[in-house]
């Protein structure tokens, strides 16, 4: 089936105008030839004709008549008309082979631009959770020493300090570690409820402390863009992703009133991606991805076995070519990162139990969500690969987690 395309009309028109317009100057200046063509023609039989009496009369009209170049004309009109027929067809099969295979007419998009987004964002990211006052020399040293390009705050978060984040990003723009804004990939949160810190102001606009917890969602959401957007130095955000508070979604409808807001931004290209956080629930997201204009981009969830390591989420996250961005990797798994299992594999691979576990999670298709405050670790973590594990280890590894089905046979 062939979604129609509201989008696409215009445009449709215009080219089937521009294909005529040109087939008709085509044509005239076809049919012009042909005249001059022929005039030329009836000079030389007339010449003829003066120098030989012999020649009849009849065929002399006939000729001058001009029978031949009249049905020469017609075969022109006829082969414009033609043209144009065709000019019309190959239009309209352009239009259905663009069209092709899009029953949703946002899917074929969808995937083209999230792989688009994915290939700007950090293959590793670096997060500043519970960084505190440490935060702007880590931010400065992930990408000085790392490598680091894509940065995770969040706004209004306790475990976050995003000014300390903005302040990193600024020493490493004018220490020349990064050559421009363009460079990062920022990410950061909208959270719409947490501890008793979130009824301190967060506006741009002022230093005093004011409750917020009257404002509307809404309302909000603009002072939280706004503040993130002064706290990080920046004109724009890569990505806003709205927090869920752990494995407790929001109400249905007031997530949807935050995005719908966020959205707004989006199209003001304020912000140029939205995400989700924390959100485990296949029912939820494919709810919340049906009923939404701009789709999520980043599904950003806990590694760890409570959560079944993402596994019932797998296919909906392939479907939506999503960027699954885990975090509390080496927190939420530090019995296994310390245990036998991923010794024995480090030993083999000559690296350190905590960049096997960042291969093996690399190797599922997932995003890893680096920490680390020392700039060793940061480059070592940053040389590791999907490819680093045989498949024999990631199986061991993955029964070691206790979820052999992480690894897909």
């Amino acid at each position: 089936k062939f979604a129609p395309c509201p989008c696409l009309t215009g445009s449709l028109h215009t080219l089937i105008i521009t294909y005529l317009h040109l087939l008709d100057h085509i044509s005239r200046e076809v049919s012009r030839m042909a005249r001059v063509k022929d005039t030329m023609r009836r000079k030389n039989v007339a010449m003829s004709w003066n120098s030989s009496a012999s020649w009849p009369a009849q065929d002399v009209g006939a000729g001058s008549a001009g029978m031949k170049p009249k049905s020469s004309s017609n075969g022109f009109a006829t082969s414009s008309w033609i043209a144009r027929i065709l000019a019309v067809f190959f239009s309209l099969a352009g239009l259905v082979w663009h069209l092709h295979g899009r029953g949703d007419p946002h899917i074929g998009q969808e995937k083209k631009s999230n792989a688009k987004k994915k290939a700007e964002m950090g293959r590793l990211v670096f997060g500043t959770n519970k960084h505190f006052d440490k935060t702007a020399a880590n931010v400065l040293q992930a990408i000085r020493d790392g490598g680091y390009t894509h940065i995770v705050s969040c706004g209004r978060h306790a475990n976050y300090n995003e000014e300390g984040s903005g302040e990193g990003i600024r020493q490493a723009l004018q220490g020349s570690a990064v050559s421009s804004r363009e460079d990062l990939f920022l990410q950061t949160c909208f959270v719409a409820d947490t501890n008793p810190d979130y009824d301190k102001t967060w506006s741009p606009a002022t230093t005093s402390d004011t409750a917020t917890s009257d404002l509307t969602i809404s309302q909000k959401v603009r002072l939280s863009v706004e503040s993130s957007l002064k706290n990080l130095n920046t004109t724009y955000l890569d990505v806003v992703l709205y927090h869920n508070l752990k494995s407790k979604i929001d109400p249905y409808e007031k997530i949807r009133e935050a995005w719908s807001e966020l959205e707004k931004f989006v199209d003001q290209g304020t912000v140029r991606y939205l995400g989700l956080t924390n959100v485990h629930d296949l029912d939820f997201l494919q709810r919340f991805h049906s009923d939404v204009r701009v789709k999520p981009t980043i599904l950003q969830n806990r590694f760890h076995a409570n959560r079944q390591f993402n596994v019932p989420l797998r296919s909906f996250i392939r479907e939506h070519n999503l960027t699954w961005q885990a975090f509390w990797i080496l927190t939420g798994n530090g019995g296994t990162v310390g245990g036998p299992v991923a010794k024995d594999i480090a030993k083999n691979y000559n690296v350190t139990p905590q960049q096997v576990i960042f291969a093996f999670v690399l190797s599922l298709g997932a995003t890893p969500m680096i920490g680390s405050a020392t700039a060793q670790h940061l480059r070592q973590d940053m040389d590791v690969t999907s490819e680093l594990l045989s498949q024999e280890d990631r199986i061991r590894f993955a029964e070691a987690l206790g979820k052999p089905d992480l690894v897909e046979m």
